[in-house]
């Protein structure tokens, strides 16, 4: 409900419940040992941090309505590249920790 991975590619709150408007979840893990966290109000992504597991090419898709505008350390973006209208791809650091700013 929460988080999808499989293959490289990361979903962040794939079948939010209704029932479940808002909320945080922390330390999820998925394939490739990523480890995830985020933060949602109103069923809408506010928030999402991605520690980078062993494989460093990633592919996040986000709910439809969200857009990932950066993926930043530090305050530094990292290069992105859109593979759809709600599916980016990059090339991550393994052991870093990585912020999404969404939109």
């Amino acid at each position: 409900m929460l988080l999808q991975g499989h293959n490289g590619e990361l979903a962040l709150l794939p079948a939010l419940p209704p029932a479940w408007p808002a909320g945080h979840v922390a330390g999820l893990r998925a394939c490739g040992g990523h480890e995830v966290s985020m933060r949602w109000a109103r069923g809408r992504l506010t928030f999402g941090s991605l520690k980078c597991g062993f494989t460093p090419a990633v592919t996040i898709e986000v709910p439809e309505g969200t857009r990932i505008i950066a993926f930043d350390i530090a305050h530094t973006s990292i290069s992105t590249s859109a593979v759809g209208t709600n599916r980016y791809r990059a090339n991550l650091q393994p052991g870093t920790t990585y912020r999404l700013r969404l939109r």
